[in-house]
């Protein structure tokens, strides 16, 4: 038995009955706040909302459940840094503009295509650009947008992701697959709703592709680096529990693929998403995300087109991203 305090003063049984159960209920109380908090992680204003014909699942659960497949630990570095943050982005940097410049211009020099690059480091708010106005097809990269037009989408009708959408949104982000961003596509409402969405993330350069064709959306660095600071930042009109759920996915992409973005990180750390295009005899390849590289935390947006394969399409993304990462962290002498 534990031994009551010298200056307390013996207790009798009722006493420490009653201590018992008044800590206990504390405890339980603590326990509780905490897991409700937890669980919050996505609730839409006006809570879960029914779609007629389809079971809906409430949002912080879809949330809570998609960050733990994605893994804890494939975003305990670039998306924990990176998500809510709060520095202003600064207008890019003619110096490290140069300096970007140069570097790809290496980068030109040994392999075949156009290329447009920018990169932001998410501590210092600075940014390089390169071609960042140029317009690049969209491809895969578009799978990024239809998931935040998503998300928008029901935040501004206070309504949750349904069971059906989740499933949609993970075989997208995660599986790469075309058939879910097709479902996902008319689930925001197609061009129209891309659009619609694009205009309150200050997407100002995206094209809003016809019909089923999400991927022939043309879309500009500049654009893909705000979509980025949407799905990071504090000051985005995506609240923090969607932006939270979206780097689950983005987290859970095929870890296999270190190309492009990717291929840019330090020890793995940080999440990307790319593709390809076939553009007649050539392949337009695109690749974006978030890494951690020499201890920064990085956005990077990597949009290229004529290259005579896919594989080279891939190797010059890969080697843009590289040379905008070490630029971005590349302290002046």
């Amino acid at each position: 038995m534990t031994r009551a305090p010298a200056h307390a003063g013996r207790l009798r049984l009722s006493e420490r009955f009653a201590f018992a159960l008044v800590f206990a209920l504390m405890a339980g109380f603590v326990v509780t706040i905490t897991v409700s908090a937890a669980g919050l992680h996505f609730s839409l204003p006006g809570g879960p909302a029914a779609v007629a014909g389809t079971q809906t699942t409430p949002a912080d659960e879809a949330g809570s459940l998609k960050l733990q497949s994605a893994g804890a630990g494939a975003v305990q570095n670039a998306e924990r840094s990176a998500a809510g943050h709060t520095v202003p982005v600064r207008p890019a940097s003619p110096r490290l503009n140069a300096m970007l410049a140069a570097a790809l211009r290496t980068v030109l020099s040994t392999h075949h295509g156009t290329v447009a690059v920018g990169v932001i480091d998410v501590t210092t708010g600075q940014q390089a650009l390169y071609h960042a106005g140029t317009q690049f097809p969209a491809a895969s990269i578009m799978t990024a947008d239809i998931l935040a037009a998503l998300l928008i989408r029901h935040q501004q009708s206070g309504t949750s992701v349904t069971s059906r959408q989740a499933r949609l949104a993970a075989a997208m982000m995660e599986s790469g697959s075309d058939t879910a961003a097709a479902g996902l596509w008319r689930a925001i409402g197609g061009g129209n709703g891309a659009a619609s969405a694009n205009h309150l993330l200050k997407l100002s350069h995206t094209s809003s592709a016809s019909g089923d064709q999400w991927d022939l959306a043309c879309t500009t660095v500049a654009d893909q680096l705000a979509l980025l600071t949407d799905l990071t930042s504090a000051r985005s009109p995506l609240a923090s529990a969607a932006r939270n759920y979206a780097l689950g996915l983005l987290a859970g992409g095929p870890a296999a693929e270190r190309w492009g973005v990717a291929a840019a990180a330090s020890g793995g750390s940080g999440y990307a998403v790319g593709g390809g295009l076939p553009a007649g005899p050539v392949w337009d390849v695109n690749s974006i995300g978030v890494v951690t590289h020499a201890g920064q935390v990085l956005l990077i947006a990597v949009l290229s087109g004529r290259s005579p394969t896919e594989a080279a399409g891939r190797s010059l993304a890969s080697a843009a991203a590289a040379a905008a990462a070490d630029v971005a962290t590349r302290r002046a002498s």
